[in-house]
């Protein structure tokens, strides 16, 4: 009878350390909010940040004025942690988060991916995702083609001259760039999460802007390379352009 009563007595407490054991050691507690985990872009051209629609030049000298960049990445993982199954950058509408989910920063010093939409993604019904994922279609708005299946994977459109010095800028210039064969994988190393506070973590991506108008992928002339919409007929300018983006983002 003594034995029965010290066991009664004791397995709340045994119950207790039974549960703390299981518990992941970053699982939060309940009702307390979870770590957060935020990627945001920081615009550069010629090593100087840059506000849209602010006046630029081309390596020919040209006036530009960039209007627009979005692009979308998708599953991001390190190994078999997964940090985000898909990401959108809206400049211009959203501002320059890319992507703010929950994790634990030391899962994440490496990210692999890929800019634009992977394949089995690509072709998918875009009302058939999640409504908070950013490829549903009402979150995806214009970076989802209406007249060919499919998601514009990088979007870069603004307004030049061809005149170096002018101070107008009567044409415009836009950069449609999707379709599978033109994704790109993406391997991003040695990311330092930087903490904002007890439960957010922070990392930088920057993008150099110059370096998609003259980057590894060839030199952009805007006086005869300012259109695509990833269509077979301009694949040189698709491809050129989608490289020289992808190496233009760098983390920290």
């Amino acid at each position: 009878m003594n034995y029965n009563y010290k066991l009664i007595f004791l397995l709340p407490f045994l119950l207790l350390v039974v549960a703390c054991k299981d518990k992941k050691n970053n699982d939060p507690e309940p009702g307390e909010a979870p770590i957060m985990l935020e990627a945001v872009l920081a615009p550069y051209y010629n090593g100087q940040p840059f506000q849209l629609d602010e006046v630029l030049t081309t390596p020919q000298d040209y006036p530009i004025r960039i209007r627009e960049v979005k692009f979308f990445l998708t599953q991001l993982t390190n190994g078999s942690n997964t940090l985000a199954n898909s990401a959108k950058l809206d400049w211009a509408t959203i501002g320059l988060t890319i992507f703010k989910v929950k994790g634990d920063p030391s899962n994440f010093s490496s990210l692999n991916g890929y800019l634009g939409v992977v394949e089995e993604w690509n072709h998918r019904d875009p009302i058939s995702f999640a409504e908070t994922d950013p490829l549903y279609l009402t979150n995806a708005n214009d970076m989802h083609w209406s007249w060919n299946p499919g998601y514009i994977f990088v979007k870069v459109e603004g307004s030049h001259d061809t005149i170096p010095g002018s101070t107008n800028f009567p044409f415009n210039f836009s950069f449609h760039l999707g379709m599978d064969k033109h994704l790109k994988t993406i391997e991003w190393t040695d990311i330092t999460w930087t903490k904002v506070n007890e439960k957010l973590y922070r990392m930088t991506v920057r993008v150099n802007m110059e370096q998609f108008f003259n980057g590894v992928g060839g030199e952009i002339d805007l006086k005869t390379e300012y259109v695509t919409h990833s269509m077979p007929d301009s694949d040189e300018l698709t491809n050129k352009a989608i490289i020289n983006f992808k190496n233009a983002l760098h983390v920290n």
